[in-house]
């Protein structure tokens, strides 16, 4: 056997270990001899309104979802919204936007948002955190204060009365 027999046999070899490579891939990856490898970025889950909230008991909420986003662009995505805790008039949804969602019972609500891109990445989850208070309750007041110290200085500042 020549030392060109050899090479072409190494040649033939290294190329069907590039085509195994290829073919034993992951969903979240793709290889290609030609080019370079490209990875699928999680998705990134956003809740509106994005504070938490504080109502009372009947009290309704808007919720949407529809600026959550995937850095890489694997579109549409899929969505799914749980409303764990106080008694609310739903409990769950895969809508983008569930729109008015009213509060009927007392107490702590974690809403969350999960989304999924079409190759199947879920998003970390986003949690939003809703206190749903009886009539009558006095929760303290915050407000926020703005003033001026000596010349041309301004100052601003939280505060709360309790």
């Amino acid at each position: 056997m020549k030392y060109t027999d050899i090479l072409k046999i190494i040649g033939l070899a290294s190329s069907l270990v590039m085509l195994s490579a290829c073919v034993s891939g992951t969903n979240d990856t793709t290889t290609d001899a030609n080019a370079k490898e490209t990875t699928n970025e999680v998705p990134i889950a956003v809740i509106t309104p994005a504070t938490e909230q504080f109502i009372i008991v009947g009290d309704s909420i808007e919720f949407k979802g529809d600026t959550s986003y995937d850095p890489d662009d694997n579109t549409p995505l899929a969505y799914k919204w749980n409303f764990a805790g106080a008694g609310v008039s739903t409990e769950s949804t895969d809508a983008a936007n569930p729109g008015s969602v009213t509060f009927i019972k007392s107490g702590v609500t974690r809403v969350s948002l999960v989304v999924t891109d079409n190759l199947g990445m879920e998003s970390d989850k986003a949690t939003l955190v809703v206190h749903t208070d009886e009539p009558g309750v006095n929760r303290a007041p915050t407000a926020e204060i703005s003033y001026t110290i000596g010349a041309n200085a301004p100052a601003t500042g939280n505060v709360t009365v309790a």
